[in-house]
């Protein structure tokens, strides 16, 4: 699908206009209340059909749009050479969560209430749009990045990440729709600008020859994202992250491939081992401060960037020049 190159000023007009009725759909709803009915409908449907062997597998699936979730898709993406999508993918999660907690901050509509239906997951903050529903979406083009086909089968990773949060009682139906158009519309443009941006060769090729340019482009990228969204708690880890990650990667200067399935779920379970082991033993060492958490992801950034050369070494993965 990256692969391709799109219409960007459709692409643009899409993203526009899918964020524009996202706000418009939240302002109808916090007014009005044009989605009372269909929430309480969606909330008798599920006290109806939930069940203990449905909960688990609802349980999972949300638990994916989680930040630890999320980690192991990209880094196992990243880790099996595939690393246009695992970053296009990491980017537009980060730049799309900032979108969608601006929106809550600004709806300021409430979750669902435990008088209306028990809650079997917990959640915090606002609900309008679902953030999970939102990025249920990017796995849809995720998923589709690879197939390449069979678009409306692909999109049954949005729903089931929407009826997820549902089932589990931590939003309501229409922060799902909210999230949904939300997502659809950070992917849409996401996919026609890299579709652009990735024609500037000679950008490639300066940045491959001075170090210098790739410091600085990749602290830029960090200062950019720390000022999108601060003073979000997440603001000073995924911006440390962000320098660590392309700092690091910007240098390699080589392409990789698994050596087959053993070798890649070798290399998953080694490097998320370590990967793990770094982000506990920083959170017990550091204090809790901003500063901290910009170091600390920093930490995993240089980790999960550099990691394949390792691997190449180990003989985990293939090297192609």
């Amino acid at each position: 699908m990256i692969q391709r190159k799109y219409n960007l000023n459709l692409c643009i007009a899409i993203m526009l206009g899918a964020v524009l009725l996202t706000l418009a759909l939240g302002a109808l709803q916090k007014q009005y209340g044009i989605f009372d009915g269909a929430d309480a409908a969606a909330i008798r449907l599920t006290e109806a059909v939930r069940s203990v062997y449905l909960t688990p597998e609802m349980w999972t699936i949300s638990w994916i749009g989680e930040e630890m979730g999320l980690m192991i898709i990209i880094c196992v993406v990243y880790w099996l050479g595939y690393t246009t999508e695992a970053i296009t993918f990491l980017l537009t999660l980060l730049f799309g969560n900032v979108i969608n907690s601006r929106m809550k901050e600004f709806f300021e509509l409430h979750r669902p209430l435990d008088t209306e239906i028990s809650k079997l997951y917990e959640a915090d903050g606002y609900g309008y749009p679902s953030g999970h529903s939102q990025t249920g979406m990017l796995y849809a083009w995720l998923i589709y990045a690879f197939v390449q086909k069979y678009w409306y089968l692909c999109i049954l990773a949005a729903f089931s990440m929407a009826v997820s949060r549902i089932y589990l009682g931590v939003h309501y139906f229409s922060d799902t729709v909210g999230g949904l158009l939300c997502g659809l519309g950070v992917v849409v443009g996401a996919t026609g600008i890299y579709g652009h941006a990735r024609d500037f060769s000679s950008l490639r090729e300066s940045l491959r020859r001075s170090a210098a340019l790739r410091v600085l482009s990749s602290l830029a990228l960090s200062v950019i994202y720390l000022l999108f969204a601060w003073p979000a708690p997440e603001a000073s880890k995924y911006s440390g992250f962000l320098l660590g990650f392309f700092v690091i990667y910007s240098t390699l200067g080589f392409r990789w491939r698994s050596r087959g399935v053993p070798f890649s779920v070798l290399a998953s379970v080694v490097g998320l081992a370590v990967l793990m082991g770094v982000r506990v033993g920083l959170s017990a060492i550091l204090p809790k401060t901003d500063i901290s958490n910009y170091c600390r992801y920093f930490a995993l950034g240089v980790l999960l960037a550099g990691s394949p050369l390792v691997f190449v070494k180990m003989g985990l993965l293939e090297k192609q020049d």
